[in-house]
């Protein structure tokens, strides 16, 4: 093989993985970032003391998620669970709850599951909101469900302008059918968005979490970048067929994802109706 097929080749590798990367982890790094960004937005508006018993009423609910969310991807990896605090307020400290575990820094397996452990307040979270939508509201469920995927962009470039302008009209989508299936009147409405709420509120990550999934998403990389180039050579389209699969895997993620956002919208609202309250009240 020659230099010239040899740049070729990893050219294809490379692209292909950052591809993939982009359209499954990527989507959920940057739709978990908005998240946390909006929850932050919330905590700021209505002030710290509001902010705190919302935190604490919420947190019944969306803390256990956001732990459990940890420490079923311990034990799905492999890691050792050496102390779990579903909810445990710590005014000192500022925490509500958490997962102790340890791992095998030799093991390749171990370390990327430091990622998805990371990570699991919101795949376990979203993972939560979607069986609350699918027991009490199947409707909407199943209108999400149905939702167009990303077949469209198959054949395109990932950093084109049409594939971001695809996606973000798939969220846009999302919305759509999420205000166009709302039943206030139903009381199942409620005990769906009300519990959606609290866990979307307590989606975000803390910096223990962010790090340690930065330091899985390394080795997520590596094998990434292995499964492709053995893929390559294997078969003709096999790399593309993977690539299919994982385009085809974060449409759900994607329509998932934007329902958490739409939730930390509808508290960023009400933030924004406490903080003008307050306003009034105090001036």
């Amino acid at each position: 093989m020659n230099t010239e097929s040899f740049k070729a080749i990893a050219g294809v590798v490379i692209k292909t993985t950052f591809y993939q990367l982009i359209m499954t982890v990527g989507i959920i790094a940057v739709l978990g970032l908005i998240v946390g960004l909006l929850n932050s937005f919330f905590d700021k508006l209505v002030g710290n003391k509001i902010g705190r018993i919302v935190c604490l009423t919420t947190g019944f609910i969306g803390v256990p998620v956001h732990e459990i969310g940890h420490a079923v991807f311990c034990l799905l990896f492999g890691h050792r669970i050496t102390e779990i605090k579903l909810y445990q307020p710590n005014d000192a400290e500022g925490t509500l709850g958490y997962v102790n575990h340890l791992y095998n820094r030799k093991n390749l397996y171990h370390q990327i599951g430091n990622f998805f452990i990371g990570f699991g307040p919101i795949l376990f979270g979203n993972a939560a909101i979607m069986l609350l939508m699918y027991w009490l509201v199947p409707n909407l469920f199943g209108a999400f469900r149905s939702g167009s995927g990303f077949s469209e962009i198959l054949g395109q470039d990932v950093f084109s302008i049409s594939a971001l302008k695809y996606i973000i009209e798939t969220m846009r989508g999302t919305l759509i059918i999420f205000y166009s299936y709302m039943e206030p009147g139903n009381w199942r409405w409620w005990v769906f968005v009300i519990p959606a709420c609290s866990i979307a509120l307590h989606m975000s990550l803390s910096m223990p979490d962010i790090k340690s999934s930065l330091a899985g998403f390394c080795f997520i990389v590596i094998l990434f970048l292995a499964i492709n180039t053995v893929l390559y050579f294997i078969k003709n389209g096999a790399m593309q067929t993977l690539t299919n699969y994982f385009l085809i895997t974060g449409r759900f993620i994607l329509n998932f994802m934007t329902i958490s956002i739409i939730f930390s919208l509808m508290l960023l609202v009400i933030g924004v109706i406490i903080r003008v309250i307050i306003q009034i009240r105090q001036g």
